[in-house]
């Protein structure tokens, strides 16, 4: 009885642990895609928003601390084998990376005789070595490229289906980075997000959360306390798609300008075409930190910064990745800088699915370097009209993506600020209407838990008790039974009844 017991218990806990607990962190670090070997205002502008998020995992054996960047726009799960020398000749790129090195593994082996293509690399083999994450260690394959089309350590691609089946290796999901870590337990759904450590712009570090939403979780993740992740809020839009590939794409209800942080005060020549839907279409980029806007609001800017340009106290400039990006910035002077902010324009975007108002405002958007402050919004030299938004957007709102579902989700519990609005009094009224009945409900589930808990041990024992005193009882019977038989025995070979 003891032993179905502790089966049982043993059971509970597993399934209750497998329901709770089936998520993983991966620890990340924010590094610019380019050396900072010029003190040019646009080179530093360029380093300053240009950088890719890199997941720092051990591989191995003996272990080796790899950095391989998350790579949003593919399926294809490679390392690069000792990439040092494809960054030979792109010096311009940054290349102190911990790097893999598969001779240097006991335990990397060929898993198939066989060359693959894929997004990033033209010829690939297929292996596999031990990964190490927290402590768990599982084995899994990878792609080991031969040759690559661009220099990059490796890549650990958030898709699960490719967006052209005829240009990559991993035409399904089963050779992703997301199905192998369910396929081993280590994640319940397909659930991602990128965690800042800090709201410091200069922190550059942070994690990959994957497989659940954080309210599951109930603690604390990174500058968030568990009470903002709650599900009552817990609000979902569809993103953009091509075919099964998942766009990290959305388009919002209304967008418009407003001055400084006075949200009602709308700047009316910043228009926005009713017409032009692109302009409502964000594109949520983790590659970037800093702002794309649309083109279009190029004119508009430059005008704001006229004054400023004309006393030598800012500066207009561009930088170059593929295409050129315009950009300001300013000498850094703190009475200059809060005097620009004071009526810097602000944008609102308006989502009714989510249920919120984004908004981006000054203090979002300049980051101090040396002798400057930069804008971190930017503008293209075509006429692009959507918004990319980067790390300001990014640290500022925590989105979840779930590719096989094809959604966006957003928390959006936070109460706006600054509104005095019947609408906002009303939205705080039914946001502590919703805490509150969320907390009854969690309250009830916990007692009906330790309820059902407590029915089962009170079930266990009783079972136990009943069942020893049965057996109590038996050998009382079996011993009175035996002593009656003793006794009649006896009597009858007792020689004084002869």
């Amino acid at each position: 009885m003891t032993n179905n017991f502790l089966k049982d218990i043993f059971l509970l806990n597993i399934l209750f642990l497998t329901s709770t607990n089936c998520n993983l962190t991966i620890p990340l670090k924010f590094i610019p895609v380019y050396k900072v070997n010029d003190t040019s205002p646009s080179t530093i502008m360029r380093n300053i928003v240009y950088a890719k998020a890199y997941a720092e995992i051990e591989i191995g054996t003996p272990k080796q601390l790899i950095q391989i960047p998350l790579s949003f726009n593919s399926n294809d799960f490679y390392i690069s084998d000792n990439a040092k020398y494809e960054f030979y000749n792109s010096p311009e790129l940054y290349n102190n990376l911990k790097f893999f090195n598969s001779e240097k593994s006991e335990t990397c082996q060929e898993v198939e005789v066989k060359q693959y293509d894929g997004d990033n690399f033209y010829y690939s083999q297929y292996y596999k070595d031990f990964f190490y994450f927290n402590d768990t260690k599982v084995e899994m394959e990878f792609y080991l490229p031969i040759a690559l089309k661009t220099p990059e350590s490796g890549g650990i691609g958030l898709q699960l289906w490719p967006k052209y089946e005829e240009t990559t290796s991993t035409i399904n999901d089963k050779r992703t980075f997301l199905k192998k870590l369910k396929n081993h337990q280590l994640i319940k759904e397909y659930y991602w997000s990128v965690f800042f450590n800090s709201k410091d712009y200069k922190n550059r570090e942070g994690f990959l959360l994957l497989g659940t939403l954080p309210h599951v979780l109930n603690k604390d993740l990174g500058y968030y306390k568990k009470e903002y992740f709650n599900s009552q809020y817990l609000e979902s839009i569809g993103a953009d798609i091509w075919v099964d590939y998942i766009e990290h794409k959305f388009e919002f209800d209304e967008v418009y300008a407003f001055e400084g942080k006075n949200k009602e005060k709308k700047i009316l020549n910043i228009t926005f075409p009713e017409n032009i839907t692109r302009l409502k279409i964000v594109e949520l980029y983790y590659n970037y930190e800093g702002i794309q806007a649309p083109y279009r609001f190029l004119d508009y800017f430059v005008k704001y910064f006229e004054e400023y340009i004309s006393r030598g106290e800012c500066f207009y400039d561009y930088f170059t990745l593929t295409k050129k990006k315009y950009f300001f910035y300013c000498k850094n002077d703190k009475n200059l800088i809060s005097k620009i902010k004071q009526n810097f324009p602000g944008f609102n975007f308006k989502s009714h699915q989510l249920h919120y108002n984004f908004d981006l405002v000054g203090d979002d958007l300049f980051v101090e370097e040396n002798n400057f402050v930069y804008l971190l919004m930017f503008f293209p030299d075509t006429s692009e009209d959507s918004w990319i938004m980067g790390r300001p957007f990014l640290q500022k709102y925590q989105f979840f993506i779930n590719p096989e579902k094809k959604i966006i989700n957003f928390y959006s519990n936070e109460v706006e600020k600054n509104t005095g609005s019947e609408e906002g009094q009303e939205n705080n009224t039914n946001s502590n209407t919703k805490s509150n009945i969320a907390l009854y409900v969690v309250i009830i589930v916990s007692v009906i838990i330790i309820l059902i808990l407590g029915f089962f041990l009170c079930k266990y024992y009783l079972k136990a008790k009943n069942l020893n005193k049965k057996r109590a009882n038996e050998l009382d019977d079996d011993y009175d039974y035996q002593q009656k038989e003793d006794f009649t025995k006896k009597e009858s070979i007792n020689p004084i009844n002869a």
